[in-house]
Order: structure tokens, then C-alpha cells, then sequence
């Protein structure tokens, strides 16, 4: 299977990479549309969460996007709660370097994941959730084949307010991408 478009790459995440993802999740601008941690963040704390993810539980999956034009990461997307029995897995990305946002990358990345989540791991469904203020982030989603399922209401705390999450899911028979895919059952 090829996890490469015209514009977005994934590969596995490499403990160097924390050194340009910590600087992400101190910036608020990113961190708060990806629902992330919300406390200041060291690089030896991000070493930290490299070291874990590298060591893999079987239970999440993370990979760098790379920009394919420019062949620089600019992201992180990452399935994780994955449970092969029940067959879902909790969806999440960040694309960290504002230069690269609205291209397009983000897009491509999230319908790599989706294929190796149908594809690979023969999943039967994702889901995620996403800040109702992130307009963007539903759209996209909902472009993508991604329902709406509930909401959290008043679930995130930020400038002051009050804001809901959405919950959004995702069945395999509703993602075209993953009929291509062998040994999946849809």
C-alpha cells in the first residue's frame, strides 16, 4: 500500500522529530484547533511522548505527514484507542506548520490514514472529535464521509467561553477508498 499523494507523505514518526513538533504544541493557534495539551510543553517532555509512541502498544498508531513538494514534515496524524476486536479507532491530526495549512495536505493525510485504518488494520469504523468552532475541520470531515454523532456540550474550556465538541464517525462501507483495499470487509 502507498501512503504518498501528490502532496502529502506519511511515514513513521522519528524521536527527531520532536524538536519541530514541540514548537506546535506551545502555539496556541495550533494546539487549540487540534484539542490538544493544553499545558506548556518541553522538548524533553515531547522526547518523552516520542519514546512512547516509538515503542508502540499496539494501541496507537502515529505518523509524520511530510509536505512531498517541499519534503519537510508539517504534521502529525495518529489512530489511537485502537481496538481490533470492537474494530474502531480514534482519529486525530494536527498539521503544525501554518504554511502548509488549507493545501490541501491535511486533506490527502486524513485519507491516507483512513485507508491504512480500512485498509491495514481492517477497521470497521473511526471516529473523532472536533471543536464545533472548527469550521474547517467538519467540513473537511464531513467531505470525507464523516457523520455527525453527538455532542459534547460545553467540553472545552477556551478564551474564556464555553464551547462544544462535536463527535464524529466514520463507517468503512461509507469510506470508497477502502473497497480497493485487500482483505477488507466492509
Amino acid at each position: 500500500m502507498t501512503y504518498a499523494t501528490k502532496t502529502a507523505r506519511l511515514r513513521p514518526v522519528r524521536a527527531g522529530d520532536a524538536k519541530i513538533t514541540v514548537a506546535w504544541r506551545n502555539d496556541p493557534a495550533v494546539r487549540d484547533f487540534a484539542l490538544g495539551y493544553r499545558y506548556p510543553v518541553t522538548l524533553a517532555m515531547e522526547r518523552r511522548w516520542y519514546k512512547k509512541a516509538l515503542a508502540g502498544d499496539g494501541k496507537d498508531a502515529h505518523f509524520a505527514i511530510e509536505d512531498v513538494r517541499r519534503g519537510r514534515l508539517v504534521g502529525i496524524v495518529s489512530l489511537m484507542e485502537i481496538n481490533l476486536f470492537s474494530r474502531h479507532a480514534c482519529f486525530g491530526i494536527v498539521i503544525g506548520e501554518k504554511r502548509s495549512q488549507g493545501r490541501g495536505i491535511g486533506r490527502d493525510a486524513t485519507r491516507l490514514a483512513l485507508r491504512f485504518a480500512f485498509g491495514s488494520l481492517n477497521l470497521h469504523r473511526v471516529y473523532l472529535y472536533v471543536p464545533a468552532y472548527n469550521v474547517r475541520a467538519r467540513k473537511l470531515y464531513r467531505s470525507l464521509g464523516f457523520k455527525r454523532e453527538g455532542v459534547l456540550r460545553d467540553h472545552i474550556f477556551m478564551g474564556g467561553q464555553y464551547h462544544d465538541a462535536e463527535i464524529m464517525g466514520l463507517l468503512a462501507r461509507a469510506f470508497p477508498e477502502a473497497r480497493d483495499q485487500p482483505g477488507i470487509s466492509v
